[in-house]
């Protein structure tokens, strides 16, 4: 099941890049929140193995993170924009270590099909929030010149990128601790369950 979540946003992402250069981080933002919802009610609406897998596919969308970057980039100044990625991290962990914490007790008391049903609604809770904050930038407000433009291809232009050496170094590194942490997260469930006889809360 992991692993169909990995392959789903791996395929998802160049799709969300996409979309944020051509309509903007604010929109893929808040296409990003819809399909994180959807994945989550899914998730707890899932009545058999199949269904709990066909519930993943919203999952390529699931690029909030990403989206969000995408905003720090564009709407810092050049001198803040590392203090400014720097914050947006700090704040993901908080909200990372909050969510796992109220999760754990919120299965104890619930269900874990409750629990997937309230991070459902936190998602999409959201959205008014990102419509009434986010500033529409003016890159792109409506349709302009550039947009007309039939866009080039995307898997060229990702070859393109990927031959520069130090881009390429920057990938393969994130590759391998990628690769760490998916291990990490898909065992150490499993071993604390088994090896120490604890519950998920």
């Amino acid at each position: 099941l992991q692993t169909s979540i990995s392959v789903a946003q791996l395929v998802g992402g160049p799709f969300m890049g996409r979309l944020c250069d051509s309509r903007g981080p604010r929109y893929a933002m808040i296409v990003s929140q819809i399909g994180t919802g959807l994945s989550y009610f899914m998730l707890g609406m899932a009545w058999n193995v199949p269904i709990l897998f066909i519930g993943q596919v919203t999952t390529i969308l699931q690029h909030v993170m990403h989206c969000a970057q995408a905003l720090v980039t564009h709407f810092s100044d050049d001198d803040a924009r590392a203090r400014a990625m720097g914050r947006l991290s700090l704040s993901y962990g908080l909200g990372m270590v909050a969510g796992s914490s109220s999760g754990g007790l919120l299965s104890h008391w619930f269900g874990y099909t409750w629990v997937a049903m309230y991070a459902g609604v936190v998602s999409w809770v959201m959205i008014p929030l990102s419509l009434w904050t986010i500033i529409e930038s003016r890159d792109h407000a409506g349709i302009t010149e550039d947009s007309t433009k039939k866009p080039r291809g995307q898997l060229s232009e990702m070859l393109r990128v990927v031959q520069d050496k130090r881009v390429f170094s920057l990938l393969l590194m994130q590759l391998l601790v990628g690769l760490g942490l998916s291990v990490q997260r898909s065992s150490f469930s499993q071993v604390m369950r088994t090896q120490f006889e604890l519950s998920a809360s």
